[in-house]
């Protein structure tokens, strides 16, 4: 979903300064950012932790109020979590306009 960003907040330490850590002892980042998308406004996390959450954490550090960006939201409990799409998240949303524009022109033929 496209998004604005309101704020973004990069944290690898906790209130008390300490690092955070995961039930491992793995030091992590947490990304929080407030968006709005449409007139949808919300508060949403991103767990950067490992080799891999590097780059999300590099991705993040770019970006500033107002910029306009790309990402999957996930509803957990209470929380809004979100995260940078993936192939298959990109390709997913491909296939879902695809399939929108089949069903469009299946209808189309029926009623022409």
């Amino acid at each position: 979903m496209k998004c604005i960003l309101n704020k973004v907040y990069i944290n690898d330490t906790n209130k008390d300064g300490q690092p955070l850590t995961n039930k491992k002892g793995e030091p992590y980042t947490m990304v929080n950012i407030e968006y709005t998308s449409g007139t949808i406004t919300g508060k949403a996390s991103m767990y950067c932790g490992g080799k891999f959450g590097a780059k999300d954490v590099e991705l993040a550090e770019t970006w500033k109020e107002g910029d306009e960006v790309n990402l999957v939201f996930e509803q957990n409990g209470a929380y809004t979590n979100f995260h940078v799409p993936n192939k298959s998240d990109l390709l997913e949303e491909r296939v879902t306009v695809l399939e929108k524009a089949v069903k469009q022109l299946i209808a189309l033929q029926k009623n022409g």
